[in-house]
């Protein structure tokens, strides 16, 4: 974990808040107290194409090596995710992974 001291964690938390606008309560606290490291990319890759590859990385490692995140910090980037997923125009994803399959074709062989 870095040193909170490293990054301007007023800063970084006044324009993150900023991005989220109404949805403030999607501020990612525990990720700035336990990982300012990531809270501060995040902030720098806001809105930029490089901003998805990198949120997704972290929410699903190729590295088997990582034990991941702790849950609180994994919801709060979920969370993070679905709000930046609405700020820019995308669709969020409903239902379940069957949602797109008519009935009749769960029946065919």
């Amino acid at each position: 974990m870095a040193n909170q001291d490293e990054y301007d964690i007023l800063d970084l938390r006044d324009r993150l808040l900023d991005f989220l606008g109404t949805d403030y309560k999607a501020y990612p606290v525990q990720l700035e107290k336990q990982f300012p490291r990531i809270l501060s990319n995040l902030v720098k890759l806001w809105g930029t194409p490089a901003f998805d590859a990198y949120l997704s990385g972290l929410i699903v490692s190729d590295r088997p090596d990582r034990k991941g995140f702790p849950p609180e910090i994994a919801v709060e980037l979920f969370h993070l995710s679905s709000v930046y997923d609405s700020h820019s125009g995308k669709k969020a994803a409903s239902g379940t992974g069957w949602a797109t399959l008519d009935e009749g074709d769960l029946y065919k062989k």
